[in-house]
């Protein structure tokens, strides 16, 4: 499976999202942006039900979100509750993060066979911290910044906390992986 084909389902369950962004980096309006993003939420859904393609609950929290955040952003005039968004799925990602065993469904077998329990623990915790860490600095961001600011923080600063992660995960697996062959190999 390649990166881009693995990457597409967390594209769409975060497509309104990316066109609000989007269009708050390019022209610098949160009305419009608001008005696109609750547009493709809403499109999206609608296409893959009559589809009758599955409907993901990140999606349907996103698609909810949007209305309820997007809709009083329309009414008020007033960014933030779209900006809002973004931690609200971070913590509730960090509250499925919580739950150990989760991360097992995105890790190869010899790191699931390899590893302890308390390891692989840990990554989830690591995991549920940052995404706590990422909801609280949304939530300052989206405060004391400018639309455009944000916007580039949010497209920024997540993905590139997520890689960060990933490969100091990846090796610390490594790392105790490869100690525990020396290990069976020198017994």
């Amino acid at each position: 499976m390649s990166f881009f084909r693995a990457l597409k389902p967390v594209l769409r369950d975060f497509l309104s999202t990316i066109v609000f962004v989007s269009i708050i980096l390019v022209f610098g309006d949160v009305l419009m942006a608001t008005a696109f993003g609750i547009a493709a939420g809403v499109a999206q859904t609608g296409w893959m039900l009559l589809r009758h393609r599955p409907v993901g609950p990140l999606q349907w929290l996103s698609l909810g979100l949007v209305a309820l955040l997007g809709t009083t952003t329309l009414v008020t005039h007033n960014g933030f509750f779209f900006k809002l968004k973004s931690s609200i799925i971070a913590l509730v990602l960090a509250w499925v993060a919580l739950r150990p065993r989760w991360i097992v469904l995105y890790l190869p077998s010899v790191i699931t066979t390899s590893l302890d329990t308390d390891t692989i623990g840990r990554a989830a915790r690591a995991w549920a911290a940052l995404m706590v860490a990422i909801a609280v600095l949304n939530l300052i961001v989206a405060v004391s910044c400018s639309d455009r600011a944000w916007a580039l923080f949010i497209f920024v600063v997540p993905a590139t906390s997520y890689l960060a992660l990933i490969s100091v995960q990846y090796g610390i697996y490594r790392k105790r992986i490869l100690a525990g062959l020396a290990h069976r190999q020198a017994e």
